[in-house]
């Protein structure tokens, strides 16, 4: 594969970012520029960068910040903040020194013209995702009822999620209140992506833990109902803890979806479907993975 749309996607996203560093620009500010959902676009820009758009973004700033203060004699900490688009010095000396783990001054001391190496964009991430993912199989999905338990993952996107701590208690919590639901599809669990959203520059999304019901029901308290319609789904089989499944979307962001006849559809739900083959420690548990997908 020597050419790549999400390689191209991305590289022109971050061009975008680094050409407005010291404007206004935030997550859905990128993501509006593409003619696909803001779920779809990310997942595609963490398949190939490993990072969220949030925490790229704050990240370019901070390195162009630090570029700054070594290359510029004589530049006030408060007007390098304003350059790359910090409101106020206070809140760019905090990040600053989060992320370098130093203060702009004392890394003005130690730094003499010593410019940031950017990690290069290259299909060979990319390639990386192939190993251990069976599919696309294509099928049509009946509507469905799902009833069970959620939890707010930070930046699911990026490096900096709390996937891996959030996810695995949900599920322990959600199976011991499993008998609760009533008219229950029994042996299947199903994790749903049933909502997104940026706050003040960080991204979080909500997981479902739940089980299929045959019909509308009378929620069990602390529980959620969601109901997902009809549609074509394409589901990707793949070995690993539960854990492991961000390599499996990267890999169907980043690599599959752009270069396929299909966008994400705006209806449906991103869907992790465990049966009996799935065992929560388990490094060679079977997971199914699906998406909903529509037609250029």
């Amino acid at each position: 594969m020597n050419k790549n749309k999400s390689l191209e996607l991305v590289a022109e996203a971050i061009a975008f970012i680094d050409r407005n560093l010291s404007e206004e620009i935030s997550v859905s500010t990128v993501c509006s520029k593409y003619s696909m959902s803001p779920w779809e676009f990310q997942r595609m820009f963490r398949a190939v960068t490993l990072d969220s758009i949030g925490n790229y973004i704050r990240t370019r700033r901070l390195s162009q910040a630090a570029d700054l203060i070594s290359g510029q004699k004589g530049l006030k900490i408060i007007d390098v903040a304003l350059e790359v688009g910090f409101g106020s010095p206070e809140a760019f000396t905090r990040s600053f020194k989060d992320h370098f783990g130093v203060s702009p001054l004392e890394w003005k001391k130690r730094q003499s013209n010593k410019k940031i190496k950017r990690i290069p964009i290259t299909i060979a991430k990319l390639d990386r995702l192939k190993k251990g993912i069976v599919g696309p199989k294509l099928v049509e999905m009946e509507e469905r009822i799902f009833v069970g338990m959620t939890t707010t993952i930070i930046s699911p996107f990026g490096h900096e999620t709390d996937f891996d701590k959030r996810i695995p208690s949900l599920w322990l919590e959600f199976n011991k209140r499993r008998a609760e639901i009533p008219r229950r599809k029994k042996a299947v669990g199903f994790g749903i992506a049933i909502d997104f959203y940026d706050r003040q520059g960080t991204e979080q999304m909500t997981y479902m833990a739940s089980a299929q019901v045959e019909e509308e029901i009378k929620t069990p308290l602390g529980m959620k109902q969601v109901f997902v319609p009809a549609g074509t789904y394409a589901t990707f089989e793949t070995r690993g803890r539960i854990e492991s499944s961000h390599a499996t979307y990267d890999f169907i962001y980043g690599v599959w979806l752009p270069n396929s006849p299909f966008r994400r559809s705006s209806t449906g739900y991103d869907i992790e479907i465990f049966d009996h083959r799935f065992q929560m420690e388990g490094e060679n548990s079977l997971s199914t993975f699906c998406i909903p997908i529509e037609k250029h």
